[in-house]
């Protein structure tokens, strides 16, 4: 296992390495406190508890190394040029999180939306099964399997008994 941290040497850098290091190699560290959509702790913390990867033995662990990787694939596509460079693609990169959370507290209002319905229509009711069926109808037209998966699984968790016929 290569603990190398340092983004600036290409060299040194591969892809199928884990950067896990907290410190260099003088002792020298930065703090990082930062929020991310729900969902993604747990899926991490998953990936750790699982112990199929054993680098990762934390959670900063996982963090760590997907920080410098996304930091050398930043550099070498051509996306980013020197410091302006990369402090622009952490923009855009806050900016697609920024969206992501957006995204998510939508579908979030939609599930609150539909309790409340529901629940005001009665979780037994001919109207509240269809309801249901129509939101889980169009989660499964999602295209992206991602999404499609998330809420579908959402839905079924919530609703499975409306959607049994």
């Amino acid at each position: 296992m290569d603990e190398s941290w340092e983004v600036d040497r290409a060299d040194d850098y591969s892809p199928d390495k884990f950067y896990i290091k907290a410190t260099d190699d003088h002792g020298h560290s930065e703090l990082v406190h930062l929020k991310v959509p729900p969902g993604v702790l747990s899926a991490i913390a998953q990936i750790v508890q699982s112990r199929a990867i054993p680098e990762y033995r934390t959670s900063q662990d996982l963090i760590r190394d997907a920080i410098i990787h996304r930091l050398h694939y930043l550099r070498d596509s051509g996306l980013v040029d020197g410091v302006a460079g990369t402090l622009a693609g952490f923009e855009e990169f806050a900016e697609d999180l920024f969206k992501l959370q957006e995204h998510m507290q939508s579908f979030e209002g939609i599930i609150r939306r539909t309790e409340q319905w529901v629940g005001k229509l009665g979780w037994n009711s001919d109207k509240a099964k269809d309801m249901v069926r129509r939101l889980y109808a169009r989660a499964l037209s999602i295209d992206d399997d991602y999404w499609r998966k998330a809420y579908t699984e959402e839905i079924e968790r919530k609703f499975g008994s409306l959607l049994e016929d």
